[in-house]
C-alpha cells in the first residue's frame, strides 16, 4: 500500500505522507472491522476511530496555525521592506490567509483557546505573536524543531532588521543545528539549511550561501526549495550553465513560490535571458532613489552584500570627490589609482557617472557569462553587478536633482531591490547634505537671471552665430544663449519662433543644472516646468559648452510640441558646440571689457597660433604668481594684461597701472607701496608696465615682497619690451627679480609677425571711431586693405590705430580706397609701402597673405594674396614653388575666416593698443 501511496502522491512532502498513510491504514481497519467475518480480529472500536479524527484534527490546527503565522508575519516584514528572502524561500502556504482562517473556525470544537480573528486594523505582528503563543500548545512533540525556527523568524520580525538583528538570527539558527544535527531528519535539516541560506541571502552573502549548499548537497538534490536555493547561488555568481542544469532537475509539477523575492524578480526584468529561471518580473518600481525617508542609521557595504560602497559628491564646475568609502581587503590596492580616473567620468558619455547626473536616475550594470568586465569597475574581472545610487534633493518646481550619489560594486549579481536601495539612499542623503558648506546649494540649483543684451553684444552675436552654424530650425521653437557668471546663469540672448511668453510663464531651468553636471547634452521628451525655462514647453535641449573644465556657457532649445529632439541630434549638436566653446569665452571677455573699458576688442579666432596662445592666457589667469608680458611697445600687452585679470578670480576687482617710464619715481613709489603694504582685505590687480624702466630699489623691494608671499588678493603683472632674459643680460632688471619672475610670461608678436588681425583690426577701429562721432562706419576698399596689410608698423597697433583715427576724422561716412590712404600719408609726410619683397621673401609673409585672403569655402585665393604682397599672381605662383609651399595644405589645417572687402563680423573689435 506504502508503495501505491508513493505512485499517486509523488510531490507530497514526508510529514503529508506519513498522514496519508494513517489515515488508509485506519481506513482499512474500519472496513475489515465491519465485515463480521473478521471484526474478532481486527478490533477497532469508535473510541479508537474518533481518537485518530482528533489527532488529525489537531495536526491539521497546527499546519493551519504555522500557515496563518508564515502569512502574517511575512505581511509584517514586506511592509517594512525586509525579509525578501525569509518571505520568499520559507512561506509555503497551500492556501490564502482567508481561506485558513475560516478552516481555523470549523476546527474550535477540537477544544482549547484558538486565537480570536484579527480585528480591523491590528497590526499582523500583534496578530503573529498570538498565533505562535497557540502554536507553542497544539504543535507536537514532532515539530517542535519548526516552532524554535519560528520563534527566531518572529524575534527578527520584531526587531528593526538591523545587521546586528540578522546576525543574531543566524547564531541563533546555528544554535538550533548545533551538535544535535546527527539526531534530526532529513526534513528537519533540510529546514534549517534552508533558513541559513535564506539569511545568508538576506545580507548580499551568496559565496556564504553557495558554500552552506554545497555542504549538504545530498539534501539539495531532495528538496525543492533548497534545489531551488542551488540554482539561484549559481546564477547570481554567473555560471548560468549549473543553474540550468539545476532548473533541469526540478520536478515538473513543483508549485510556483508564493512569496518570490523582489530581488530575483526584478533581476529577470534587467536580465531577459534569466527570466526562465527567475521568478516573473514584477511591475517596475520607481529606481530614483529618493522616495523613502532617511534612515537614522548609515547603511554599509556589509548591508546590502557589495564588495565596494563610495558616496561621492561635488559642486558645479568642481571634481567629484569621496566623501566615504568602503573596500573589500582584496580591492584595497586599487583603490587610489581608482579614484584618480574618475575625474573625467562625469563629463565621459556612455560612462555610468554621466548617465547618472544627466538622467538623474539610478545606473544598474551586470556582467553576464561571456562579456567584457564592466568599463572603469574597482573590482575588474571580480566584479559581476555595479550600481549608481543617486541622492536626491528637492529642487526648484518641486523637481528633485542629484545632490551626491552612492557607487556600489558586487561580486554577484544579487543587486538590493528598488526598497533597498531607496533605503540606502536615505541613509546617506543626510550625511552627504551635513558635508555642504554653509550656502551651498548643490548641482541641481540654478540662479537664473536675466541679461540679454543687445544684437552686437559679443555673447549675443556669438549665440545667433552658433544656432545658425548648428542649422537648427527655430520657427516653432525658442532658443536662449546663457553664460555662467559665478553661480548664477545669465540669458544674454534669445530668439526663435515660438514661447514668446516665456518671461511671463518661466520654468524651474532645472535642465541647466543637470547640463552642468553631467557637461553633456540634456533632453527632456514631455512637458515638465521644473526642468524647462518656459513653464510652456513641450520638450527642450540643453548643450552645455564647456572650455577647460570649465562650463562657460548653454544653448537651451524647447518646443511647444512633445518629443521635438532626439538623441542622436543633440550628439550631433554636441560636437559643434564643444568646437566653438573657446570662442564664448572670448565673446564673455570681449564684453566685460566693453563694460570695463569703453570698447570692443578683436581676436583673430582663425590665425594658426591662437589657440595656442588663448590657453597660454586662460592658465596663467588663474595662476596666482605674477606674470610678465613681453613685446615691443604697442603691440597689445596692456590688453593682455586684461585678460589675464578676466580669467582671474579678481575680474570685478580694480585694476590699477604704475607706468614705470613716463611716471616720476615718487609716483610709483606710491602706487607700488601702497598695494605692496595695504593690510585691508582688498582684491586688486597692479599692472607695472615697462618693469626695467623702474628704479632698482623699487625692483628690490617688489623682489622681496614676492618673496615673502605678498599680499593676499593683489595680482602683479609686469610688461617688458623685450624679454626677461634680455633685459637681464642689458642690466636692466636685477638679477633675483628676474629669476623670480621667469616662472610664467608670455610674449606678444609684434603687428607684422600677425598681418593677419590687419583687417579685423582696421574695420573694429573703424566702426569705434565712427560710433564715438555719431557717423557712419568706413566701408573699405580691397585694395585699401591690402596696403594697410603689407606695411611694416613700426608702432604696432597703436600705430594702425592712429592712422584709422584720422582717417575717420578726415574721410567721414565715405569709401576708403588708395586714393585716401595717400592723401593722408601725403599730408603727414609718410612713405606707404607699395609692395612686399619678392625676390627672396618672407616665408611668413606669404603665408599670412594665404590665410588673410581664404575663401569661404576654405580654399586658397591667390589672385587677392597677390594683391595683397603687392605682387602679380605669377609671381606668387614662382614663390610658392620657391619656398615649397602647398596651398591646399595650408587651407586644410586653418579654420576658414569670412569673406569680404567692407566688414568683418566675426569677432570684429579693437583692442587699446599698449
Amino acid at each position: 500500500m506504502n508503495d501505491v501511496l508513493e505512485l499517486l502522491l509523488p510531490d507530497v512532502p514526508e510529514a503529508r505522507l506519513a498522514t496519508a498513510r494513517r489515515w488508509t491504514s485506519f481506513m482499512r481497519l474500519v472496513f475489515d472491522d465491519a465485515r463480521a467475518e473478521r471484526a474478532d480480529s481486527v478490533g477497532v472500536d469508535r473510541a479508537s476511530a474518533a481518537e485518530v479524527l482528533r489527532d488529525h484534527e489537531r495536526t491539521t490546527l497546527s499546519e493551519l496555525l504555522f500557515e496563518l503565522l508564515a502569512a502574517h508575519v511575512s505581511t509584517h516584514l514586506e511592509a517594512g521592506g525586509r525579509g525578501d528572502f525569509v518571505r520568499g524561500l520559507l512561506v509555503d502556504a497551500e492556501r490564502s490567509s482567508h481561506e485558513s482562517w475560516i478552516r481555523l473556525l470549523e476546527l474550535r470544537d477540537c477544544g482549547g483557546a484558538l486565537p480570536a480573528l484579527p480585528a480591523p486594523g491590528e497590526p499582523a505582528l500583534d496578530v503573529a505573536r498570538r498565533l505562535f503563543d497557540a502554536l507553542e500548545s497544539y504543535a507536537g512533540e514532532s515539530r517542535s524543531l519548526e516552532v524554535q525556527t519560528w520563534r527566531v523568524w518572529l524575534t527578527l520580525a520584531e526587531s528593526e532588521g538591523a545587521p546586528k538583528d540578522v546576525e543574531e538570527a543566524d547564531r541563533a539558527l546555528a544554535a538550533l543545528r548545533g551538535p544535535a544535527q546527527d539526531t534530526f531528519t532529513p526534513t528537519e535539516l533540510a529546514l534549517l539549511v534552508r533558513a541559513s541560506a535564506a539569511l545568508h541571502l538576506e545580507r548580499g552573502r551568496v559565496r556564504a550561501a553557495a558554500a552552506l549548499l554545497a555542504e549538504n548537497a545530498e539534501l539539495v538534490l531532495a528538496d525543492e526549495r533548497l534545489l531551488e536555493l542551488r540554482m539561484t547561488t549559481s546564477l547570481l555568481l554567473g555560471d548560468a550553465a549549473e543553474a540550468r542544469a539545476l532548473a533541469a532537475a526540478r520536478s515538473p509539477r513543483r508549485r510556483a513560490n508564493p512569496h518570490p523575492a523582489r530581488a530575483l524578480s526584478e533581476l529577470a526584468r534587467r536580465i531577459p535571458s534569466w527570466r526562465e529561471l527567475l521568478p516573473p518580473p514584477d511591475r517596475p518600481q520607481d529606481e530614483s532613489g529618493g522616495t523613502r525617508s532617511a534612515s537614522t542609521a548609515l547603511m554599509t557595504r556589509a548591508d546590502v552584500g557589495a564588495a565596494f560602497l563610495a558616496v561621492f559628491r561635488t559642486e558645479s564646475g568642481d571634481l567629484p570627490s569621496a566623501l566615504h568609502v568602503e573596500v573589500s581587503p582584496g580591492w584595497g590596492t586599487r583603490l587610489d589609482a581608482w579614484l584618480d580616473g574618475r575625474d573625467g567620468a562625469c563629463s565621459t558619455p556612455t560612462r555610468p557617472e554621466h548617465e547618472l547626473l544627466k538622467g538623474a536616475r539610478t545606473q544598474i550594470e551586470h556582467r553576464l557569462p561571456g562579456e567584457a568586465p564592466l568599463r572603469d569597475a574597482l573590482g575588474g574581472e571580480e566584479t559581476r553587478a555595479r550600481v549608481l545610487l543617486p541622492l536626491l534633493e528637492e529642487g526648484g518646481g518641486g523637481r528633485r536633482e542629484v545632490s551626491a550619489w552612492v557607487h556600489l560594486e558586487f561580486e554577484h549579481h544579487l543587486v538590493p531591490t528598488s526598497a533597498r536601495l531607496a533605503a540606502l539612499a536615505g541613509s546617506w542623503r543626510r550625511k552627504a547634505r551635513g558635508s555642504r558648506g554653509e550656502g551651498e546649494t548643490g548641482f541641481g540649483a540654478v540662479a537664473l537671471r536675466d541679461g540679454v543684451a543687445s544684437d552686437s553684444d559679443p555673447r549675443a552675436r556669438f549665440f545667433a552665430e552658433l544656432v545658425e552654424a548648428l542649422g537648427m530650425k527655430v520657427a516653432k521653437r525658442r532658443w536662449w544663449g546663457l553664460v555662467s557668471e559665478g553661480s548664477e546663469r545669465v540669458i544674454v540672448a534669445t530668439g526663435g519662433g515660438t514661447l514668446d511668453d516665456w518671461e511671463e510663464y518661466r520654468g524651474g531651468a532645472r535642465v541647466l543644472g543637470r547640463a552642468a553636471l553631467s557637461r553633456g547634452p540634456v533632453v527632456f521628451d514631455a512637458s515638465d516646468t521644473a526642468l524647462s525655462v518656459s513653464a510652456r514647453a513641450g520638450s527642450g535641449l540643453c548643450l552645455p559648452l564647456v572650455d577647460l573644465a570649465e562650463t562657460v556657457g548653454f544653448l537651451a532649445v524647447e518646443s511647444e510640441r512633445r518629443r521635438d529632439f532626439r538623441d542622436r541630434d543633440a550628439a550631433r549638436y554636441r560636437t559643434i558646440v564643444q568646437s566653438r566653446a573657446e570662442l564664448l569665452r572670448i565673446a564673455r571677455f570681449r564684453a566685460w571689457h566693453v563694460d570695463r573699458f569703453g570698447h570692443d576688442l578683436h581676436f583673430d579666432v582663425n590665425h594658426e597660433g591662437f589657440g595656442r596662445r588663448a590657453l597660454d592666457v586662460t592658465l596663467a589667469g588663474r595662476s596666482v604668481e605674477p606674470v610678465v608680458i613681453s613685446g615691443p611697445r604697442g603691440a597689445g600687452k596692456e590688453t593682455l594684461a586684461r585678460w589675464l585679470c578676466f580669467e582671474s578670480e579678481l575680474r570685478g576687482d580694480p585694476v590699477h597701472v604704475a607706468r614705470c617710464a613716463v611716471e616720476p619715481e615718487d609716483a610709483l613709489t606710491e602706487t607700488i607701496e601702497t598695494r605692496l603694504e595695504r593690510r585691508a582685505a582688498v582684491s586688486e590687480t597692479l599692472i607695472v608696465k615697462d618693469l626695467d624702466e623702474l628704479p632698482r630699489r623699487l625692483q628690490a623691494r617688489l623682489h622681496a615682497a614676492l618673496e615673502q608671499g605678498g599680499r593676499s588678493g593683489l595680482r602683479l603683472v609686469f610688461t617688458l619690451q623685450t624679454g626677461l632674459a634680455e633685459a637681464l643680460a642689458r642690466g636692466s632688471l636685477l638679477a633675483p627679480l628676474a629669476h623670480r619672475l621667469e616662472r610664467i610670461e608670455l610674449f606678444v608678436p609684434a603687428l607684422t609677425e600677425r598681418r593677419a588681425e590687419i583687417p579685423g583690426l582696421a574695420f573694429s577701429m573703424g566702426e569705434r571711431f565712427a560710433a564715438a562721432r555719431g557717423v557712419s562706419p568706413p566701408e573699405w576698399d580691397d585694395e585699401a586693405v591690402a596696403v594697410l596689410w603689407r606695411q611694416p608698423w613700426p608702432g604696432n597697433v597703436r600705430e594702425l590705430e592712429s592712422l584709422v583715427y584720422k582717417l575717420v576724422l578726415l574721410h567721414p561716412e565715405r569709401r576708403v580706397g588708395t586714393a585716401e590712404l595717400q592723401s593722408l600719408a601725403g599730408r603727414f609726410r609718410a612713405e606707404l609701402v607699395r609692395r612686399l619683397p619678392s625676390r627672396h621673401p618672407e616665408r611668413a609673409d606669404v603665408v599670412d597673405a594665404l590665410r588673410t585672403t581664404l575663401k569661404q569655402s576654405g580654399n586658397v585665393n591667390k589672385t587677392r594674396a597677390a594683391l595683397y604682397l603687392g605682387w602679380d599672381p605669377d609671381t606668387l605662383s614662382a614663390r610658392l614653388r620657391d619656398l615649397d609651399l602647398d596651398p591646399g595644405e595650408l587651407s586644410s589645417v586653418v579654420e576658414t575666416p569670412r569673406e569680404g572687402s567692407t566688414r568683418k563680423e566675426q569677432g570684429s573689435a579693437s583692442p587699446k593698443p599698449d
